[in-house]
């Protein structure tokens, strides 16, 4: 199976592909629509799976967790690269916000 390039598809195009996969005729986009087939097709699908992909890079990279501005900027960075990259669509980049197990609170 395929992952999708969010970034060539147009809203319409993600309905029908919705539909095909429900064996359904709706006609609105919506987010919960969108991670159906973001899901389906294997795309990072929710807010919790761009945060465990986030987790995992903060690892890799050795980022200071301990530093929360920091962490929130490279959140922000992330999700847009994501969005670049057509592994999200532009509604999850706007939509979406940090639900790790960092800690991106000020102390």
């Amino acid at each position: 199976m395929k992952i999708l390039n969010f970034k060539t598809l147009s809203e319409q195009e993600i309905i029908e592909e919705y539909n095909l996969i429900n064996a359904r005729n709706v006609r609105k986009f919506t987010l919960e629509r969108l991670e159906e087939v973001a899901e389906y097709y294997g795309n990072p699908a929710s807010e919790k799976d761009v945060s465990d992909s986030f987790d995992e890079w903060v690892k890799e990279c050795k980022l200071d967790t301990e530093d929360a501005p920091l962490l929130r900027e490279s959140f922000a960075n992330f999700v847009d690269s994501l969005g670049q990259e057509g592994l999200i669509h532009s509604l999850q980049v706007q939509s979406y916000e940090y639900v790790g197990k960092l800690n991106m609170e000020d102390s």
